[in-house]
């Protein structure tokens, strides 16, 4: 229902609750409440005048205790300019109603309690008091639980089918939008692009017309990058996927270094890479303050501060503010968000062998201030450069210790070479006047030693020249055959 409609048929129900109101017979609690309830709906709508008179029709019947009217003049009073002892008291009365089996009471504290309003924010009583409206059948309350089930917040254990499930009960147009979102991503469903499409196009509020409007470009472009798309190679999804294979404790010289390496952000199930960002840390343990002093630059901006440092977690003293993009874009304002970053934990990447360089991995804490809940998973993975302090090491050669053996050779030899960055390697071999006699395959290499067989068992006697082109180099050896 568009805006226009809804604002004529709420002017219908005043016109009719005024005239009900003007009758000789003054309606009692019941009446007032009831209409009163119908309003709470459609509140956003509603002009601040109108949000007063209803408040003070049902003024008596708070007086009276009837539980209805007690709920009714908590969630008008919440949406005026309350002041703190004014939140905090209709935190109270509403707690008081769900605790008696009010359900609109349950669902509206599960929204409190996620808020922060009139209280601390505790995601887990939010969760509780969500779960007890939506097993009453409430909608929203299933939007929550589903909500919650999909990111894993509170006790709800993460899980993309269950959310899923919770989404489709509800009527709720935001569970219909997080409903589209499952099945464009295929969180819990094979991707259904079609499917989730469809669902947008059918859910006729904002979020969901801006939503569709970002993926209808992703669908009809599928070259174009999509908005989920993390740079990460194989070699980094290797290392991560070490992480807590030991528990090694890494003492307080053992974190002091120059860090360079990515931001890596998961789904809320960590199976999936979101994306990437550079991130350049460094460490330096301060004996006079006992702290760690660090500089953490990541996307191009820099920030300094200290942390303790204990059991491999290093606890900022300040959090680290960080605008990221958002990937979904269904706000028609808001295209970013903060991560604020509170704490890193450590865990060492022991290298397979000697010539792999060294990282450290580890879990990154922090939350979403513009949704009062916590940032989505993700993990930094960091190279050890050098100590702090010193000067820096001199970057390896991509390719080094390149050589033909045997060389002379009777027609059968070897190119071998030791890479310290994987890329792809070919080689191709010529005589004096530039004519072909051999050429391989371009391969792709990891880190590490290889070789590359040449064969020349039908070329004549003399000196030919090998070009090996690793990446965007080449590199060039004289062979003789004999």
């Amino acid at each position: 229902m568009n805006k226009s409609n809804l604002l004529g048929l709420l002017l219908v129900a005043l016109f009719t609750v005024h005239q009900s109101y003007a009758q000789i017979t003054e309606p009692d609690c019941k009446d007032k409440v009831t209409v009163a309830k119908a309003y709470m709906d459609y509140i956003d709508f509603l002009s601040p005048e109108l949000k007063q008179e209803i408040l003070e029709e049902i003024t008596p019947c708070v007086a009276s205790g009837n539980s209805d009217a007690v709920y009714v003049a908590s969630i008008l009073t919440l949406e005026g300019n309350p002041t703190e002892i004014e939140e905090q008291n209709a935190f109270s009365n509403i707690e008081q109603v769900a605790q008696n089996g009010g359900i609109e009471a349950a669902r509206s504290l599960g929204i409190l309690y996620k808020n922060g309003t009139g209280t601390e924010i505790n995601l887990d009583e939010s969760l509780y008091w969500l779960k007890k409206a939506a097993d009453a059948g409430d909608d929203i309350g299933k939007y929550g639980v589903g909500y919650y089930q999909l990111k894993g917040l509170g006790t709800a254990n993460q899980s993309y089918q269950n959310a899923l499930q919770s989404l489709q009960s509800s009527n709720y147009p935001m569970s219909k939008h997080w409903e589209a979102i499952c099945h464009y991503f295929g969180y819990g469903v094979p991707v259904n692009e079609d499917l989730a499409l469809q669902i947008l196009k059918e859910n006729n509020i904002e979020n969901s017309i801006l939503l569709k409007l970002q993926f209808q470009v992703e669908y009809e472009n599928p070259n174009q990058p999509p908005s989920v798309n993390p740079s990460i190679t194989n070699d980094e999804k290797n290392i991560l996927a070490r992480h807590n294979e030991d528990s090694e404790v890494l003492t307080t010289d053992d974190i002091s270094f120059v860090y360079q390496g990515k931001f890596v952000e998961y789904d809320w199930s960590k199976t999936y890479f979101n994306r990437t960002l550079p991130f350049d840390l460094t460490l330096e343990y301060n004996h006079d303050t006992n702290k760690l002093d660090y500089s953490f630059k990541i996307d191009g901006a820099t920030q300094l501060g200290t942390a303790n440092y204990e059991d491999n977690t290093a606890t900022l003293d300040k959090k680290i503010v960080i605008p990221v993009k958002r990937l979904i874009q269904d706000h028609p304002e808001i295209d970013s968000i903060t991560y604020e970053i509170s704490s890193l934990q450590f865990d060492l990447v022991t290298p397979a062998n000697a010539t792999d360089p060294v990282y450290v991995i580890g879990d990154v804490t922090g939350d979403i201030p513009e949704w009062k809940e916590p940032m989505m998973p993700a993990r930094f993975l960091l190279k050890q450069l050098h100590k702090p302090g010193e000067p820096p090491t001199p970057p390896a050669a991509d390719l080094e210790d390149l050589v033909v053996s045997p060389n002379p050779t009777t027609g059968q030899t070897k190119a071998i070479f030791t890479l310290n960055t994987p890329m792809a390697v070919s080689l191709e071999v010529r005589n004096v006047t530039g004519a072909l006699f051999f050429s391989s395959n371009r391969t792709s290499f990891p880190i590490g030693s290889h070789s590359i067989d040449i064969l020349l068992p039908f070329a004549p006697s003399g000196s030919y020249y090998m070009t090996l082109f690793a990446g965007n180099q080449r590199y060039t050896e004289t062979i003789i055959k004999n």
